[in-house]
């Protein structure tokens, strides 16, 4: 809950993990918290460390300074991760030919020094982790510091682009062969364009705050694509933000660091870690009272890539965690109704079973009090089309054939099925009302929706 305060217990430093200390879990706290004015995964816990960590304390957890990590900051760190979720679909190459992330071509230019990073045609095995974390933290600072200027992440509309990709759209750019993402921005829940708004993005937010570099002058920093050219000819990026790890020297760039799924980009809870490293660690939450203040946010869907049974089953799986099992059924099985069992075109389109757009954007006619309070859930569009006639034979109230019904689209599923939460709980958990007002009509519903099974939650409570 926001302003909650969770109280410290402060170890006097005997078990915090701070400068000149080595290991797999330093590492780990220099990828995750790379968008902390930036950083690299060494195994050291050096002045960028500690830099690094006071800023996530001071922005992220509201604490006292101190440049040091204990149990407060790995569980904040945990926390970030769970709440800034990324759409890793969108990173994949949509070439077609490869699965997601080259097929290893030029593996003799690997860790090659005598080959510029700018040139080397080795396809990495997959996006380089510190990327992936670094974007959650433009999430935070769009979301949560800088709020004000209006802007989040649309979503990831360029990640890995292999060789056979560069063949289909004559480039031959190697940047993005897993070390660079383009991200798109909204302003006012509405993609921008405007290279001045871009501009502002790019120095507020990526120079200011995750301290990337515009150009490649310096080593070991992130870098971004310019607005302006300085050069004829010099690639820019006007509408949109590139950033990419090209600058890292190349013992940053080992395969090890890159990586084809989301599990992977998040690895084992840094907790755990930590107590595989020390077990008091983290029984000391010393550096001051953590407030829990930070909204969630996600990346969603770029435009035109459908919504899966997988991301209902993800998104299932949070509302199970947030939410208990018996609205997780609830919300399975009203799912599965209104979507085919995730098949249907419309929830591939929306994330959703069906919502109609019946007023204005950018909340067309539903609560806007939800998206207020969760802006990360809000509607990023309409989409139209014939409605079906559904269980009741008549569509949703009244199935109208003459013309397309336009539905709202959201950025998650994981968005509809909050919607829903919220609504029911709006209603005091009276589910049925969401398919109609009429008492007569919701009985015969409720009959019809506990007769469906709800396979995913079902399968969360035998894997517990």
């Amino acid at each position: 809950m926001e302003g909650q305060e969770v109280k410290s217990i402060n170890c006097g430093e005997k078990y915090c993990i701070k400068k000149g200390d080595k290991g797999e879990l330093i590492r780990e706290i220099n990828i995750r918290l790379a968008g902390f004015d930036g950083n690299v995964p060494s195994d050291e816990f050096t002045d960028r460390t500690e830099k690094m960590v006071k800023q996530f304390q001071r922005d992220y957890m509201k604490v006292p300074e101190t440049g040091k990590v204990c149990g407060n900051v790995l569980k904040a760190i945990d926390e970030f991760q769970n709440k800034y979720m990324v759409n890793f679909d969108d990173v994949k190459c949509p070439c077609g030919k490869c699965k997601g992330f080259g097929n290893g071509k030029f593996p003799e230019q690997k860790q090659n020094s005598k080959v510029a990073e700018l040139s080397r045609k080795y396809e990495y095995p997959g996006i380089h982790r510190s990327l992936i974390w670094a974007l959650r933290a433009a999430m935070f600072y769009t979301a949560v510091i800088e709020k004000d200027m209006k802007y989040s992440v649309k979503c990831i509309f360029s990640g890995y682009r292999c060789h056979e990709n560069n063949k289909q759209h004559k480039r031959t750019s190697t940047n993005h062969m897993g070390k660079a993402l383009d991200i798109h921005f909204d302003k006012n829940g509405k993609r921008t364009q405007v290279p001045k708004e871009i501009e502002e993005l790019r120095q507020k937010i990526f120079v200011k705050h995750l301290g990337n570099q515009v150009r490649w002058k310096d080593s070991n920093k992130f870098s971004l694509e310019p607005g302006i050219p300085a050069y004829k000819g010099e690639f820019i990026a006007s509408t949109w933000i590139h950033y990419d790890v090209r600058q890292f020297e190349l013992k940053y760039l080992k395969d090890e660091f890159f990586v084809t799924d989301i599990n992977a980009v998040n690895g084992t809870s840094i907790v755990e870690l930590a107590l595989k490293t020390n077990k008091e660690t983290c029984r000391c939450m010393g550096g001051g009272t953590t407030k829990q203040i930070n909204p969630p946010a996600n990346v969603p869907k770029a435009q035109g890539n459908n919504f899966t049974e997988n991301d209902a089953k993800e998104a299932l799986k949070i509302i199970y965690d947030k939410h208990g099992k018996d609205m997780a059924v609830i919300i399975e099985k009203m799912y599965r109704d209104e979507t085919r069992h995730f098949q249907s075109g419309q929830f591939k389109a929306c994330g959703t079973g069906g919502m109609e757009a019946f007023g204005s954007a950018p909340y067309y006619g539903w609560d806007k009090n939800f998206f207020e309070a969760n802006p990360e859930f809000r509607p990023v569009g309409i989409w139209s089309a014939f409605e079906n006639k559904g269980m009741s034979g008549q569509g949703g109230n009244k199935q109208v054939t003459d013309r397309k019904k336009e539905f709202v689209v959201f950025p998650s599923v994981l968005a509809g099925m909050e919607f829903k939460v919220f609504y029911i709980n709006k209603y005091n958990g009276n589910w049925a009302r969401w398919h109609s007002t009429n008492e007569a009509v919701q009985e015969v519903y409720k009959k019809h929706i506990q007769s469906i099974r709800a396979r995913f939650v079902n399968e969360f409570e035998k894997s517990k």
